[in-house]
């Protein structure tokens, strides 16, 4: 399930541009951008976790889009 769910919002993102990152989500107070560096910090943190790292909570931070990166290369492949 996680699996899919990841396709899926690799495939949403794909779509999303830089001029979109300051759209406002239904996260009360999150924009587009924080809402992406914390989804992509979430799944990192999983995935250092599942792969043995431990549960130091730095794992799960967030991570930004950069200025020069497409919000795409940020979401981790599932």
């Amino acid at each position: 399930m996680h699996g899919r769910v990841m396709a899926t919002s690799v495939a949403v993102v794909a779509g999303v541009s830089a001029d979109d990152l300051g759209r406002p989500t239904p996260c009360a107070g999150w924009d587009l951008r924080r809402l992406l560096a914390h989804m992509t910090g979430q799944n990192h943190g999983f995935a250092a976790a599942a792969g043995g790292a431990g549960p130091d909570p730095a794992l799960f931070a967030d991570r930004h889009p950069g200025a020069v990166l497409a919000p795409a290369a940020t979401v981790p492949d599932a």
